[in-house]
């Protein structure tokens, strides 16, 4: 996953912070995080490049980076070569 910041208001302190982050709410599927239940993502990364599949790996991760992180907002994925993702976040 590659992430792009949209503006400079985070340390890279704070960025790399986000970024694993980003990778925990990301790849962690709906329902297996212990004592927080409602993080994470119902649909995997896509296998395909179904415009569908995608679309709905990118709303589910839009909505649970805007629930579990009030530091940043998910402006834009983008899914590259390979299935790579690319995430443009800008400040909350």
């Amino acid at each position: 996953m590659n992430i792009d910041f949209k503006n400079n208001a985070f340390t890279e302190s704070e960025k790399n912070g986000i970024a694993s982050e980003l990778n925990i709410i990301s790849t962690t599927k709906r329902g297996t995080m212990p004592y927080m239940r409602d993080m994470g993502i119902e649909n995997n990364l896509p296998e395909d490049n179904s415009p569908l599949s995608q679309n709905q790996y990118a709303s589910d991760v839009i909505e649970q980076v805007h629930e579990w992180d009030e530091r940043i907002a998910v402006s834009e994925i983008l899914f590259e070569n390979e299935n790579e993702v690319r995430m443009v976040i800008e400040h909350g």
